[in-house]
């Protein structure tokens, strides 16, 4: 196993909600806590203002690929439909960042780490979508165009798209 998600489930809103009221020596207690559990593992915040994620607090090994942890992340997105909450769609492009810098999907952890960590301990990473990317609602009826009814698409159709 190389990623662990530390907090109950009972801690998801506390996870999600307390962060910015939390005092550094808080914080930095609760990261001698882990740091002290589990040395060899690095611990993680991951925030987001755009997807919901139902665990913020990760602990990773030094030696995976950012990628691979980008990977577990996803798995913790979740988006609010009007049915409930659902998983992310698979081809929805994330973006991870760490201390405003785009992490390179190769680099180890450790690393990152090392470089990117605040003053409580942790490595926050910050979580974004594609701005323009919108999740798709399947309930709403669609409905076909055609280049006689907006003209003003004739010239940015792709040639497959169009049914002539």
């Amino acid at each position: 196993m190389f990623s662990w998600i530390w907090g109950s489930t009972d801690q998801k809103d506390k996870e999600n909600h307390s962060l910015p009221e939390e005092s550094q020596k808080e914080r930095y207690d609760e990261f001698l806590r882990v740091k002290n559990k589990y040395p060899d593992w690095i611990p993680i915040i991951v925030e987001s203002n755009v997807i919901t994620l139902n665990k913020t607090r990760y602990l990773t090994k030094k030696h995976i690929p950012f990628k691979s942890f980008a990977e577990i992340v996803r798995q913790y997105c979740v988006i609010t439909t009007p049915t409930g909450t659902q998983a992310i769609d698979p081809s929805m492009p994330l973006l991870l960042i760490a201390n405003e810098t785009m992490i390179p999907p190769e680099e180890e952890m450790g690393k990152i780490y090392d470089i990117h960590k605040k003053n409580d301990g942790f490595l926050h990473i910050t979580l974004y979508t594609e701005p323009d990317w919108v999740a798709p609602d399947f309930s709403l009826p669609v409905k076909t165009i055609t280049i006689e009814e907006y003209p003003q698409l004739a010239g940015n159709v792709s040639p497959y798209l169009n049914d002539e």
